[in-house]
């Protein structure tokens, strides 16, 4: 194998495809990266044995031809931000450009050992690269980051029926709406909630939107991009409905400014650290006070309340809530976000806009505990 390639390119594909390589496998060959030389193009490809990339780009293929490089030892040669000329012959990955060269062992593995997860299947959904990631890097907070418990919570679900992206644990629901083109929506797909972190690695900084094509059959799911795919193992079994969960009657309504909240539970998330003590949220006559008391530290404030909407008027109420959850939430909006809920203090909170619905469960709390708030509207 020899073909020729800029430098810097070379080590930005590298890096693009390294997320796919484990850090440590009983398989060797899991943990290199395997490049492929072929007409006018290169491919790199590599897996951890769960999702499956791939990158092609154009060179000059001189000669063409496979090896199979440790990531390591790729990481060794990819300095050279000049024209390089990459061979591989006798066992020796050689990088070469006019002032430097360096070489590392490579190896030759079977493809027969190598899983290549694949469909056939025609697209089900097109969207831009960009637009996915934004509503994975939103919602991933919401799930389950942790490897224990039922693996449902840990993942995404892309709901293409109902046009949604949705990602849930025991305290928080989170739901996107898809903008893009659903050309055949068969059914929920239930996606491993690393595949995130993975997407952006592999597509890498691009600058312009490009489209991503969906398609899956019963045991994988598969993201085309423009010189990349990702494919990644299904979760089975059936995501819960979560659509229920927001069609309850709300009490109240109110829009606020949502960089105005996430400011103050900023604050009380580094205030209370690892102590699980609730950030009240207490309500009276169309105002609304926020406060968390940490052993001697006592802080309270009052919200701006950009729009009442309705039930705020001549009621009083109170709830707890974890304020990292709030914190999270407020990052998922872009601008104001509308927040609705029940006078129950059991109940949950909802806020919402065009795009996102995102429910947070409250924690309970005394009336002992918010004496300090009212006074913010007493």
């Amino acid at each position: 194998m020899k073909f020729e390639i800029n430098g810097t390119e070379f080590k930005n594909l590298v890096g693009r495809i390294s997320a796919l390589v484990p850090k440590k496998s009983s398989l060797y060959f899991l943990e290199c990266v395997k490049i492929t030389a072929d007409g006018n193009y290169i491919t790199l490809q590599a897996s951890d044995s769960n999702d499956y990339g791939t990158i092609k780009v154009r060179a000059n293929v001189f000669e063409s031809g496979c090896a199979w490089v440790h990531i390591t030892d790729l990481n060794k040669v990819i300095g050279i931000s000049d024209y390089i000329t990459i061979t591989a012959n006798n066992a020796r990955f050689e990088v070469r450009s006019k002032k430097k060269s360096y070489e590392v062992k490579y190896y030759d593995y079977s493809d027969e050992q190598y899983e290549y997860l694949d469909t056939k299947n025609n697209p089900m959904c097109l969207l831009g690269d960009m637009h996915l990631l934004n509503h994975l890097s939103k919602l991933d907070c919401m799930r389950e980051s942790s490897n224990i418990g039922n693996p449902l919570i840990q993942s995404f679900c892309l709901d293409l029926p109902k046009g949604k992206i949705v990602a849930l644990n025991g305290h928080m629901v989170g739901v996107a709406n898809i903008s893009g083109t659903i050309i055949n929506p068969a059914k929920p797909l239930n996606i491993s909630g690393t595949i995130y972190k993975k997407i952006k690695s592999i597509i890498g900084k691009t600058k312009t939107e490009t489209t991503v094509a969906i398609s899956a059959d019963d045991k994988v799911v598969k993201f085309a991009g423009e010189d990349w795919t990702l494919v990644s193992r299904l979760i089975d079994g059936k995501f819960w409905d979560y659509e229920h969960l927001f069609n309850g009657d709300y009490d109240y309504s109110y829009r606020i400014d949502h960089n105005e909240l996430k400011n103050i539970a900023k604050e009380y998330a580094k205030a209370i650290g690892r102590e699980k003590i609730p950030m009240i949220i207490y309500s009276k006559n169309g105002m609304v006070a926020t406060g968390v008391q940490v052993g001697n530290y006592k802080t309270s404030d009052l919200l701006q309340i950009v729009n009442p909407e309705y039930g705020m008027e001549n009621e009083e109420f109170s709830q707890g809530f974890n304020a990292s959850y709030i914190y999270n939430t407020c990052n998922v909006f872009d601008d104001e976000a509308v927040v609705k809920g029940s006078y129950k203090r059991t109940s949950p909170i909802v806020f919402e806009n065009e795009t996102y619905k995102v429910m947070i469960l409250p924690v309970n709390i005394g009336d002992h505990e918010i004496g300090f708030v009212e006074k913010q509207i007493a």
